[in-house]
């Protein structure tokens, strides 16, 4: 199994630079994060808990961010916009494991980014595993889901550190049981194990019916379950909570077109649960036409709004519900920073007939 990729964090008041680092990263196979004001840094740091953070000194307090950074034992290529010989001799006392002057090949700067990640993943001073949008800090023993921190029991974070040191490979109950009988007086039983690993899903909102983290290997044990964009929300509680309340039609889409999630207004319209209709093309869905009727593939408003055009507004169209088509306003725009990365926000406000 391969776990979640790395997560770096862009810190830059760049929006331009920014954009196209993210880009290259995402291309690279890695998760990303920015911050764009240096006072944010240290709650993005605590959140995200990145691999990497690639930080632009030129930004306002520039400098202290990468202090920041530093000091919370993250790895750091800081870009150089003076290029100035004397600054590059700053940023490798103040910390920098790497210097990029800027602006280079964004390319360069992700692949310089990756190659830290990839060490920092291997050393033993930090072990930070990822899976599913659970985060396990093996030297800190803290526990994250979704950005918020969980407080499990020694006995949890026993078989949490059991089961991610297996790499997606089942874990035997006796091999269970043998990690946490330091822990306890008597001797563990599988029974035991199979409380402990209850209570450890009940406190990370896990589901043995639908596992988001760890599933059951019948007659054998337990294994993470394999990061699966589809498996795993794109949003957070709250961000799901406002896309729950909002009264219009929305989809949110990923880079592919596929749906990730759909509030009950589009469930509504299109008589499909979001169950449904997540992994889905959204234009198989709503087979979305124009104000004259003719199909809007290949010429897709999302697919428009992810290249990178500006959000669209109030376009007529159509798209198909279990009663016929149903003329709407079509809205999109692009959305970034979710765990899914960059994703369509489309918003569907249904017109008289």
């Amino acid at each position: 199994m391969t776990l979640e990729p790395c997560l770096i964090l862009i810190v830059s008041a760049d929006a331009r630079a920014t954009r196209a680092i993210r880009g290259a990263l995402v291309s690279g196979g890695a998760l990303t994060a920015t911050c764009a004001r240096a006072r944010d840094v240290r709650g993005s740091l605590s959140f995200h808990r990145p691999s990497v953070a690639v930080v632009d000194v030129a930004m306002e307090r520039g400098w202290d961010a990468l202090c920041e950074v530093r000091s919370s034992g993250t790895a750091v290529v800081v870009l150089d916009g003076a290029r100035d010989r004397d600054r590059r001799r700053t940023a490798f006392a103040a910390g920098a494991d790497d210097v990029v002057a800027w602006p280079a090949d964004p390319d360069e700067v992700a692949a310089r980014a990756l190659a830290l990640a990839a060490r920092a993943r291997d050393a033993v001073t930090r072990r930070v595993h990822r899976a599913n949008g659970l985060v396990f800090d093996a030297d800190s023993r803290a526990v994250a889901v979704d950005g918020h921190s969980v407080a499990l029991t020694a006995h949890q974070l026993t078989i949490l550190e059991a089961l991610f040191e297996a790499r997606g490979a089942a874990v035997g109950r006796a091999l269970l049981a043998d990690r946490i009988a330091g822990i306890d007086d008597e001797p563990p039983s599988d029974r035991a194990v199979d409380l402990h690993v209850s209570r450890l899903r009940r406190r990370v909102g896990d589901d043995a019916a639908r596992p988001r983290f760890i599933e059951t290997v019948p007659g054998l044990g337990y294994r993470l379950v394999a990061a699966d964009p589809r498996s795993r929300p794109p949003l957070s509680p709250d961000a799901a909570s406002l896309l729950e309340a909002l009264p219009r039609p929305m989809l949110v889409v990923g880079r592919d077109l596929t749906v990730c999630a759909a509030n009950g207004a589009a469930c509504a319209l299109t008589g499909l649960s979001p169950e449904e209709m997540a992994g889905r093309r959204c234009g198989d869905i709503l087979d979305c036409r124009d104000g004259e009727g003719v199909a809007l593939l290949p010429r897709c408003l999302g697919r428009m709004s992810m290249l990178g055009a500006v959000p669209l507004h109030g376009v007529d169209g159509s798209v198909l519900s279990p009663d016929g088509r149903v003329a709407v306003r079509f809205s999109c725009g692009r959305v970034r920073g979710t765990r899914e990365g960059d994703v369509i926000a489309l918003s569907l406000e249904t017109r008289p007939a």
